[in-house]
């Protein structure tokens, strides 16, 4: 839990001087860069214990959308790739694999994003499912208020239609 919160308090610290806001349950930054606007946005799980999802990032970053997750432990061998679960209040389960991150402590959905993006509602709850590389699941719940305008924002940066 304890680089959940650095990585929050370093995403919050670095956008003093970009616009940052607060939308139901995520926490928005929006600076511009050289080729296109940057559009972070931060959801914080609460009761993570140490290999649980405890943050999700939805990204425009150089033009490119991105959605992670991140733990405070350490869920695999980085350039490997791992089983996460998806399921909102309102829709279907979804199973796909996502990379692992350099350090182990965050999977990236490679492929789909928008349109992954696209089927979460604007509201509700995310319950996101990590299968580490021995088998454990690690589970949590997002809050999703908010998401519709995070969702337009990112779109927007990016250049594709919410």
């Amino acid at each position: 839990m304890r680089k959940a919160i650095v990585v929050a308090s370093y995403l919050l610290a670095t956008a003093a001087a970009a616009g940052t806001e607060t939308l139901g349950g995520w926490t928005t930054t929006s600076e511009p860069d050289e080729r296109a606007t940057l559009v972070t946005a931060l959801a914080a799980a609460r009761g993570a214990s140490q290999d649980d999802p405890s943050f999700i990032i939805v990204r425009c970053l150089g033009g490119r959308t991105e959605a992670l997750v991140g733990t405070a432990g350490d869920w695999g061998l980085p350039r490997s790739s791992l089983e996460v679960v998806t399921q909102s209040d309102s829709g279907a389960q979804e199973t796909s694999r996502w990379d692992v991150s350099t350090n182990g402590k965050a999977v990236f959905r490679s492929e789909g994003v928008e349109d992954f993006l696209r089927r979460l509602p604007a509201e509700g709850r995310l319950t996101i499912e990590v299968r580490d590389r021995i088998g454990g699941v690690h589970a949590n719940a997002f809050s999703l208020d908010g998401f519709g305008e995070v969702r337009a924002r990112v779109a927007s940066a990016c250049g594709w239609t919410p």
